[in-house]
């Protein structure tokens, strides 16, 4: 390895490690990418608690770690991903977060398609006669390519928090994740729920992660960068509604959320806007998603002017 990086900088040096040695690849090894095979295991069998504190302890030691890692819900060794995670809920919220998390995305052969035919290495071509399924590849359409359109948002670590989700007796449910990351002026918050069962709490502070030398925590306002006062109006990728909240309160009190089983949601498209209507809708709308924020500023004061985000 040091040799190559010597005499060829320029070649990237990617490495199947053994299972939870991936770290030691990258940090000793110094690996440019490595397979990550904790995340299609720890996931599938929601082993959440598990992968969250593999990410915990990246954050708290060396957070570039986390950009290094090639996650992924199949390869040729393993079953299909269609076979291992299904094709609803559970299959979109993890593909959500392979694609979301800081680091490389992989696609499997055959995964958007719905194949479930196990490729080897020495296939020339498939065995099995299969038709690709349609509802599956348009729910990739809708709901996967957009966040690959945004990966540049996704892919880095200098602004991504990881956050504890607390329930209402003030416990942390490990089997949610909710991260955030930022870039330029964009901004992204995904949360998802790995487990068959309802829970109801709070985002408030992130975990704590080494900047500077030292390790941090942040609140959710900090780690999103959010102004002081006035409201932010964001966009659940995945139902399409929009929320008006206050920043004043998503500073002091953080996002609360109710979840269902294998619910995520992905919020994006973060703008501001500050004024006494704003307040009045606010109240009004008392924290309920809508299709359209700016329709609903127009219908409640009976305005027809075109409103200005920030």
């Amino acid at each position: 390895v040091e040799r190559v990086t010597r005499q060829a900088p320029d070649t990237l040096l990617l490495a199947e490690a053994f299972w939870m040695l991936e770290g030691y690849f990258i940090r000793e090894l110094g690996m440019h990418r490595v397979y990550n095979s904790a995340f299609m295991h720890m996931l599938r069998d929601e082993e959440n608690a598990s992968y969250r504190l593999l990410m915990k302890q990246a954050l708290e030691t060396e957070p570039e770690v986390l950009k290094r890692l090639v996650n992924f819900m199949t390869n040729p060794d393993e079953k299909t991903a269609i076979e291992q995670f299904g094709d609803g809920d559970k299959y979109f919220g993890i593909c959500t977060l392979m694609v979301t998390l800081p680091g490389l995305p992989m696609f499997g052969h055959g995964q958007i398609e719905g194949y479930r035919e196990k490729y080897g290495m020495e296939f020339r071509s498939p065995r099995w006669e299969e038709q690709p399924n349609l509802q599956l590849i348009q729910a990739h359409e809708r709901f996967i390519f957009p966040l690959l359109q945004r990966r540049s948002l996704f892919c880095g670590v200098e602004h991504f928090a990881l956050y504890d989700f607390f329930e209402a007796d003030g416990r942390v449910n490990e089997n949610v994740f909710a991260f955030s990351n930022r870039r330029d002026e964009e901004r992204a918050l995904v949360v998802y729920h790995n487990r068959y069962a309802e829970t109801q709490g709070w985002l408030r502070t992130s975990v704590a992660r080494r900047k500077g030398g030292e390790l941090r925590q942040e609140s959710l306002a900090e780690a999103l960068d959010l102004p002081e006062g006035g409201y932010v109006i964001f966009r659940d990728l995945v139902s399409g509604l929009e929320t008006l909240h206050s920043c004043r309160e998503l500073r002091e009190k953080g996002l609360y959320l109710e979840l269902r089983a294998y619910q995520r949601c992905v919020f994006v498209d973060w703008r501001f806007v500050e004024g006494e209507q704003w307040e009045a809708l606010y109240r009004f709308l008392a924290g309920r998603p809508v299709p359209s924020i700016e329709e609903h500023y127009r219908s409640y004061f009976q305005r027809t002017d075109q409103v200005n985000f920030a």
